[in-house]
């Protein structure tokens, strides 16, 4: 049996036909490239295996028992938390209506984590080492983020960089990522309008900027599987091209994520790496 090329997990959908047909889709292909899939199920809730789960497990995902406070119990895994480093995590407190700066007990892989509550996962992106871009609707949102942030900055020498955003989605979706062994940055004009000072930050980190006419189809909201390979929506295939141009690999997802992006976000949302795959993907372990 060829050993896996890392642990990825995808969460269930809210009930929706076309998402969970997408979402399928998505396993199947991540697992005959020779990734392992684990459908994360809530530990003492639901723990009848519901259709969804049924159909993963058919095509070779295996479930994955976590505690009910674990951001993996999220429905958008990626929205509740951003790795700082091993074992140590941003997120939110499961229970919406308390506001950040509140301490939350947080489960990831069997260890437990204590984290203070900041509203970022899609708000916030790692562009490079060390190096988050951060969206300001998470300051103005929830005030106490900044200075939770700035202790965070400080504590791990971990640098955020403001940005505006350019619609209601988060980030990542439909705005900017990055692709670690390339040194590339993937984005549109409009967001570059809105945050000029980002030209002096990918200067300086030495990173080309790319520019893809397909942000509103999840062109950016790409799975990154190697410092130069991602998975991304077929419907983005001129943003691939300029992936391939770049000499990196870009693996079109076999259909189309519309669904899914029709309720928030593509395949980086409904997603999330092991710790091991993340140290693969960028090259280091999580910055400390």
């Amino acid at each position: 049996m060829a050993k896996s090329k890392g642990t990825i997990y995808i969460s269930r959908p809210r009930p929706d036909d076309q998402q969970e047909a997408e979402r399928l889709s998505v396993i199947k292909q991540l697992v005959e490239l020779g990734y392992s899939v684990k459908i994360p199920m809530v530990s003492g809730k639901h723990q009848e295996l519901g259709e969804f789960t049924k159909a993963a497990m058919a095509l070779g995902a295996k479930p994955h028992k976590i505690e009910w406070d674990s951001p993996l119990a999220h429905t958008w895994i990626r929205d509740r938390l951003v790795h700082l480093r091993e074992n140590q995590i941003l997120g939110m407190p499961r229970d919406r209506s308390q506001h950040s700066g509140i301490e939350s007990p947080l489960v990831i892989e069997g260890k437990s984590i204590r984290s203070k509550g900041v509203a970022i996962g899609g708000d916030c992106i790692e562009i490079a080492k060390n190096v988050f871009l951060i969206s300001e609707d998470t300051f103005r949102n929830h005030p106490s983020t900044k200075k939770h942030v700035q202790e965070i900055s400080e504590k791990y020498g971990v640098r955020f960089v403001p940005v505006k955003n350019v619609d209601i989605k988060h980030i990542d979706v439909t705005s900017i990522n990055s692709i670690p062994g390339l040194k590339l940055v993937i984005t549109t004009p409009r967001f570059m309008e809105l945050n000029p000072h980002l030209d002096g930050l990918f200067s300086t980190l030495k990173y080309k900027v790319a520019y893809t006419e397909e942000g509103h189809l999840g062109a950016t909201n790409f799975l990154k599987l190697g410092p130069r390979k991602i998975l991304i929506t077929k419907d983005a295939p001129k943003t691939a091209e300029i992936v391939r141009s770049h000499g990196g690999t870009a693996i079109p997802t076999l259909t189309s994520l519309e669904g899914n992006m029709s309720g928030g976000g593509g395949i980086r949302c409904f997603s999330q790496k092991s710790n091991a795959l993340y140290r693969k993907v960028h090259g280091h372990r999580m910055p400390k």
